[in-house]
């Protein structure tokens, strides 16, 4: 019998010691808190998707190991100095900045596909990790703009 997710689940889950429901509060799915025997066990075919996926990397979790079976079962046991690639765990969207508009101020969002980072490149991960020192810079001051634009709107 091949192996689905819902086994690996199970695994997982033991080898974390952790509950069905502590696992889903942990990936922010409290809705999935009571419905552990649909989604692990031997036999059983429904796969946790979509949302419920993307946030696997909360508890350390492989969504890939998760869903095919290869790779490590842990995201903390890719090594990034053994140069390998490092699943990016599904497709999500980030806040990118602020424009101005005719209807007025409008958050701008950039996709990032899921897939894999080749870690092989040192000066693409030095761009990133200086991309994301940028962001977080740029979403500091997107805070202070947005308080001051609902204080401004509640002062009036």
């Amino acid at each position: 019998m091949e192996i689905q997710p819902s086994d690996r689940l199970k695994e997982f889950l033991e080898l974390k010691e952790l509950s069905f429901s502590k696992f889903a509060l942990k990936i922010d799915a409290p809705k999935l808190i009571y419905q552990a025997n649909k989604y692990i066990g031997e036999g059983k075919k429904s796969t946790l998707k979509g949302n419920y996926g993307k946030n696997f990397f909360k508890v350390d979790l492989n969504y890939n190991w998760y869903l095919t079976g290869e790779g490590s079962m842990l995201l903390s046991e890719y090594n990034l100095n053994a140069k390998q690639s490092v699943p990016i765990v599904a497709d999500t969207t980030v806040l990118y900045g602020l424009e101005e508009s005719d209807e007025g101020l409008q958050v701008v969002t950039k996709p990032i596909k899921g897939g894999l980072i080749n870690v092989k490149d040192d000066q693409k991960i030095d761009k990133m990790q200086n991309e994301i020192s940028e962001l977080k810079g740029e979403v500091k001051v997107l805070k202070e703009l947005c308080f001051e634009i609902i204080s401004d709107k509640i002062n009036k």
